[in-house]
C-alpha cells in the first residue's frame, strides 16, 4: 500500500466518524433508562408485590405512575423510585458502617474477552441493587464510556479523563466524575488520549526522581480521594501490559479475570497470573484480597465445555460458579450501545431476553455476594485489632 492508500482510508474513516457523531446529535437521541413494572420493583426492593400495593393503597408509599397498556393501566417505576421506597421502608443498601468502598477490577491481558461488558453489567447491577457505584474507565478504547452516552470528541475532550489525576494531581479526579442516567452510578470517562499515560508515567517518575515503581500507585492515590463517597468502585482495564493496567492491579481489592473458554485463553491465563504475581511484588502491602475467574462468552461447543472443565480442574474455587453464555441478546444490545438491562423494546424472543437477564443477574449476584463477604472480613479484622489493642 502506498501513502495515498492510507490517506484514502483516513479520509473514509473521517467521513464515517462524522456520520456517527451526527447520528448521536440528532434531536431524538438521548440515553434514558426504561421504567419497569411492579414485579421488577418487588425484586429490587425485596418485598412482595402485594405488600407494595397495600402500602400504596394505605398512603405509606407514594402513588405510582401509570401508563396505558391495552385496556389496563400499568404501574411503572424508576430506579430512583426504588431507592425512595427503600428509604421509606428503612431497607438499608450500602456498605456496612466501618467498611470502605470495595475496588473491583475486571482485568485480563487478552483483548476480546469482554472486560468492558462485564464491568458495565456489574456496575449497573450494583447500582440497580441500591449501591453507590463509581465506574472508572481506564481503557483508552472507551467502550464502557460510550455505553453511557458519552462519545469521545463529541461530549469529551482530552482533560475529561483520569489522565491529570494520574500525571499531576490525584485530587483532580473529583472534577472528572460525571453522572449517568443510571441512578447512583457515576463515571470517570476515557478516550483514546488516555493511552499517553502508558508512555508518560515512567517519564514523569524519572523526571521527579521518585522511587522506582511509584508510578504504578497513581490510580490508587486518586481513588482514595473519592473512595468514601461510594460503596463499590468498578475499574475497567485496558488489554495491555502498560502503566494503566499496572495501576489498576495495584488499586484493586478484588480482581475478576474474564476468560473465554478456548485453549488460547487458557494458555494466556498462565501468563496473566505470572505477570500479576510479578507486579504485586512491587508492593508487599498491596490491597488485593480476592481473585476470581469469570468464564465469559461460553458457546457450549465441545471445545468450550472441555476448556471450562480444565479451568475448573486447574483453578478450582477461583472460578465463579456462574458464567456468561454466548447469546445473541448481548450482541443486539451492544450494537445499540446498550446492555440487556436497558432494553425497553425486545427485538426477538421475550423469553431469550429474560434468560439473558437471569444469566447476568446470577453472575453479578455471585460477585456482589463475594463483595459482601469481603466487607464482613474487613469488619472482623478491625474488631480483632481493637480487641488485641
Amino acid at each position: 500500500m502506498d501513502d495515498q492508500s492510507f490517506a484514502n482510508l483516513s479520509a473514509s474513516g473521517a467521513h464515517l466518524h462524522e456520520f456517527l457523531l451526527n447520528a448521536l446529535t440528532e434531536p431524538n437521541y438521548r440515553k434514558t433508562l426504561p421504567e419497569f413494572g411492579i414485579s421488577r420493583l418487588s425484586q429490587l426492593v425485596g418485598v412482595s408485590t402485594q405488600h407494595i400495593r397495600n402500602l400504596e393503597k394505605a398512603g405509606t408509599l407514594p402513588a405510582p405512575r401509570t401508563v396505558k397498556s391495552g385496556a389496563l393501566n400499568r404501574r411503572v417505576y424508576s430506579l430512583a423510585d426504588a431507592d425512595r421506597i427503600r428509604k421509606i421502608l428503612n431497607i438499608q443498601v450500602s456498605r456496612p458502617a466501618g467498611s470502605r468502598a470495595l475496588r473491583v477490577s475486571f482485568s485480563n491481558l487478552k483483548g476480546g474477552v469482554g472486560k468492558s461488558t462485564c464491568s458495565v453489567y456489574f456496575a449497573q447491577y450494583a447500582a440497580r441493587a441500591g449501591y453507590r457505584v463509581l465506574l472508572v474507565d481506564m481503557d483508552p478504547q472507551a467502550s464502557a464510556t460510550s455505553v453511557f452516552g458519552y462519545v469521545p470528541d463529541l461530549h469529551l475532550v482530552e482533560n475529561d479523563t483520569i489522565y491529570d489525576a494520574l500525571m499531576e494531581d490525584p485530587y483532580s479526579i473529583q472534577d472528572k466524575i460525571r453522572e449517568t442516567y443510571w441512578h447512583k452510578l457515576s463515571l470517570v470517562p476515557a478516550m483514546m488520549d488516555l493511552q499517553n499515560a502508558d508512555f508518560m508515567l515512567p517519564i514523569a517518575e524519572e523526571n521527579n526522581h521518585e522511587t522506582m515503581g511509584t508510578a504504578i500507585f497513581r490510580l490508587r492515590q486518586a481513588i482514595e480521594v473519592v473512595r468514601d463517597d461510594y460503596d463499590i468502585i468498578v475499574i475497567d482495564t485496558p488489554p495491555s501490559m502498560g502503566m494503566l493496567c499496572f495501576n489498576t492491579f495495584m488499586s484493586a481489592d478484588y480482581i475478576i479475570a474474564p476468560f473465554t473458554p478456548h485453549m488460547f485463553d487458557l494458555a494466556s491465563s498462565v501468563q496473566f497470573f505470572r505477570m500479576l504475581a510479578t507486579v504485586m511484588q512491587h508492593d508487599p502491602d498491596h490491597p488485593l484480597r480476592k481473585m476470581s475467574i469469570l468464564v465469559n462468552r461460553h458457546d457450549h461447543s465441545v471445545e468450550a465445555r472441555r476448556t471450562h472443565q480444565m479451568l475448573l480442574q486447574t483453578f478450582g474455587n477461583y472460578v465463579l460458579a456462574n458464567y456468561v453464555r454466548q447469546t445473541i441478546e448481548v450482541h443486539k444490545a451492544s450494537s445499540d450501545l446498550l446492555s440487556v438491562y436497558e432494553i425497553d423494546e425486545v427485538r426477538g424472543s421475550m423469553e431469550a431476553h429474560r434468560n439473558a437477564i437471569r444469566m447476568f443477574d446470577a453472575v453479578n449476584e455471585e460477585i456482589l455476594t463475594n463483595i459482601r463477604m469481603l466487607w464482613q472480613e474487613e469488619l472482623h479484622a478491625v474488631e480483632q485489632q481493637r480487641i488485641e489493642a
